[in-house]
């Protein structure tokens, strides 16, 4: 087998309507972080006004990426209104 290459991370930026989130933030970020392939996950603050909540996640593009994340998540009640994948460019 092949080994992944170390230190290979990359960024998405996740988004759910508020409401839907609210309260079960650490439910969201455990459903994350028992992920394969997932490295971090971290909710990023937001305004009041907002009303979309964005969940950062790190990954290892050779393991997974945002459309499987997504998948993953509509099993655990979550729905993903949009992502945004940010590779980690040398």
């Amino acid at each position: 087998m092949a080994a992944m290459s170390p230190g290979r991370v990359d960024h998405a930026e996740l988004f759910f309507e508020r409401d839907d989130v609210l309260g079960k933030e650490s439910q969201l970020e455990a459903a994350l972080s028992r992920q394969p392939g997932v490295t971090g996950v971290a909710v990023v603050p937001h305004d009041g006004a907002s009303i979309e909540m964005c969940v950062r996640v790190d990954f290892d593009p050779a393991v997974t990426n945002p459309v499987i994340l997504e998948g993953a998540l509509a099993r655990d009640g979550f729905t993903v209104l949009s992502a945004a994948e940010r590779p980690d460019r040398p």
